[in-house]
């Protein structure tokens, strides 16, 4: 068959999605929650929002998978919205199950997923990239991942 025997024509009606982006403490986790979403919980910060129906702290890409499985599959639930809490800890631990579980590396041998925080300028022949390493991103306090694991995660640049 040609592909381009496989060109779709009809309109196919889809579920809205919707990215919330913001800072620690803005409220996305509390959005969620008024909303009635069940929470997949790549972060083990939400434990405190009220009403929140949450899966337990995942540490791995496995099961996170299992229950997004779960959770896209399950015909007889009352489950109408999913949240992912959060995004960048769900891409590092795909990418550590990648490194680590599938080409079998170290986990010292995972780099810095998303890159840092960079300041960019290019002009004729010349270009200047600077680092922010000492604002850690997402979490805007080192302690909190210094306790789990060493902070690869992006850097925000301190203002001024």
């Amino acid at each position: 068959m040609a592909l381009l025997e496989t060109l779709i024509a009809t309109q196919t009606l889809a579920p809205p999605k919707l990215l919330l982006y913001g800072p620690p403490g803005a409220g996305k986790t509390t959005f969620a929650a008024s909303a009635g979403a069940v929470l997949v919980d790549c972060e083990n910060g939400a434990g405190t929002v009220p009403r929140l129906r949450r899966t337990p702290y995942l540490e791995s890409w496995r099961q996170m998978r299992e229950w997004l499985v779960e959770l896209a599959t399950a015909t007889a639930t009352n489950i109408r919205v999913v949240a992912v809490d959060t995004l960048d800890w769900m891409i590092h631990r795909i990418t550590e199950h990648v490194v680590v579980d599938l080409d079998k590396k170290s986990p010292q041998e995972i780099t810095n997923t998303l890159g840092t925080a960079q300041a960019v300028t290019i002009g004729p022949a010349r270009s200047s990239s600077t680092s922010f390493p000492e604002n850690c991103f997402p979490c805007s306090t080192r302690s909190r991942l210094a306790a789990r694991r060493s902070c690869s995660w992006p850097m925000r640049p301190t203002p001024g």
